[in-house]
């Protein structure tokens, strides 16, 4: 979000409703990559879970972990038809360093965990 804040900070301030149209390449990249890997293991895994009973986040319901899996794969499930197009707020290439960023991030807070030295630097990323 805050590559995009920076780079579209005029259009941002002058439509506060132009976040969803970079949301939408966002969200379409998403389907791109759904479309071209149908069979992507995580939502395959969690198209399983029909029963996940939240009792490791105090702060919230029990039911909420399922009403999001739930949301996800509702979301998911209607793939747009108008995805072979330009991506100007999101390019392919962004969105899998993204991934490739959050990727590390990920293992090394895992790592760190691990180590009984959990810092969550999220502002960091």
């Amino acid at each position: 979000m805050n590559p995009a804040k920076q780079t579209y900070a005029k259009e941002l301030m002058a439509d506060k409703r132009f976040i969803l149209v970079i949301k939408q390449d966002w969200y379409d990249q998403d389907f791109l990559y759904l479309r071209d890997h149908p069979d992507f293991e995580p939502l395959q895994v969690l198209s399983k879970v029909k029963d996940f009973t939240n009792v490791y986040l105090p702060w919230f319901d029990e039911d909420a972990i399922q009403i999001k899996i739930d949301e996800l794969l509702a979301f998911y499930k209607e793939m747009p038809d108008h995805l072979d197009r330009q991506y100007p707020y999101l390019s392919s290439e962004e969105m899998r360093a993204f991934v490739q960023r959050t990727k590390h991030f990920i293992i090394d807070e895992l790592e760190q965990l691990k180590k009984g030295r959990l810092v969550c630097r999220m502002s960091d990323f």
